[in-house]
């Protein structure tokens, strides 16, 4: 089976195109100088959370982009000018390939990876690329995924110099999974397609061919964003709007999937695989607007089992709700924290 997503800006940058992140993109360690390292890694997180890897060393994973992070190669060019000391951690995420680091570590993919770039129709040059690496068995499932950022400056400038067509309107990637045996996959030229997506329109409209009905993740249509992420404390919010019951209330069964997710990113820094047992929220006020806050804490950590504590508030100091997680941890040598 094949399966895709495609992400889009986040806000009114994103009107009328398709794929329209609803939150702003969750950030990703390291990486906060530009949009291109999150919005890459989480076109991975949706394909691959799709269709879970049956094995990672025989997975890998292309990376197809016009400019690349432009922004922070910017950043580090414009500290070199000005006489400055350049941050070695710029040179670094300005490289296409690092932020595959990043998802080789949290997806335990070890198998080949390939950046690619160009003017020719990068689509079909990247399609090309994944299918070389299945046909000669170097592969068993590669991850696509080509990305661009609206161009700034410089990348405009190399645009109208090179007569360059095909470059995206805004930040927009698109990513598809693609399996050994799995049916065919086409990516119609750029030029064949024209829209704000640019070279990318090929491969956004082959996601959609592929998995029609693939609409995200639940944490997406809820709009949910972890904002701290920490063994100790695991914070995220989520807005109102969106997620009403019918009497114009924050939905309570809305308040027990943020809680049980924020439990299950807590959980999952304590163990590659977890399972939720037991979930119960106590509910004390009601929210009818802006934005519930979410604040997990462990109360018992155990060899295999861990349970969470969840308060979810409307503002500073004032709790709507309080529920508990408990999930099944594999057996390690940790001993119980608490």
């Amino acid at each position: 089976m094949t399966t895709g997503a495609v992400l889009t800006p986040w806000g009114e940058a994103a009107a009328g195109l398709p794929g329209a992140a609803p939150v702003e993109l969750e950030p990703v360690r390291g990486y906060a100088q530009s949009r291109f390292g999150p919005l890459v890694f989480d076109i991975a997180r949706r394909c691959l959370a799709a269709e879970p890897l049956d094995d990672g060393s025989r997975t890998a994973i292309v990376l197809a982009t016009l400019f690349g992070d432009t922004v922070t190669a910017d950043e580090a060019t414009r500290g070199l000018a000005n006489g400055g000391t350049p941050n070695p951690v710029y040179f670094f995420q300005s490289a296409n390939s690092s932020i595959l680091g990043h998802i080789s570590r949290a997806y335990g993919i070890t198998g080949p990876m390939i950046c690619v770039s160009g003017i020719a129709d990068l689509a079909v040059e990247a399609l090309r690329a994944a299918r070389l690496l299945l046909e000669t068995d170097a592969a068993d499932t590669v991850l696509l995924i080509g990305a661009d950022l609206a161009p700034n400056a410089r990348a405009a400038a190399i645009a109208s110099t090179l007569g360059l067509s095909g470059v995206p309107h805004g930040d927009v990637a698109a990513g598809l999974l693609l399996r050994e045996g799995s049916g065919p996959v086409d990516v119609a030229p750029f030029d064949t397609v024209p829209g704000p997506l640019g070279w990318l329109e090929g491969l956004a409209a082959a996601v959609g061919a592929v998995d029609p009905d693939h609409d995200g993740l639940l944490t997406d249509r809820l709009g949910i964003r972890i904002v701290e992420r920490r063994q100790e404390r695991v914070v995220g919010t989520m807005p109102v709007a969106g997620n009403r019951q019918d009497a114009g209330f924050l939905a309570g069964g809305a308040t027990a999937a943020f809680a049980e997710t924020l439990g299950s990113v807590a959980a999952c820094l304590l163990a590659d695989q977890v399972l939720g047992q037991e979930l119960s929220v106590t509910h004390h006020r009601v929210a009818t607007g802006g934005q519930v806050t979410g604040v997990c804490v462990p109360v018992f950590t155990g060899i295999d089992v861990a349970t969470f504590e969840i308060a979810v508030l409307d503002r500073p100091d004032r709790r709507i709700a309080t529920a508990r997680l408990t999930c099944r941890l594999p057996r390690t040598d940790r001993r119980s924290a608490k």
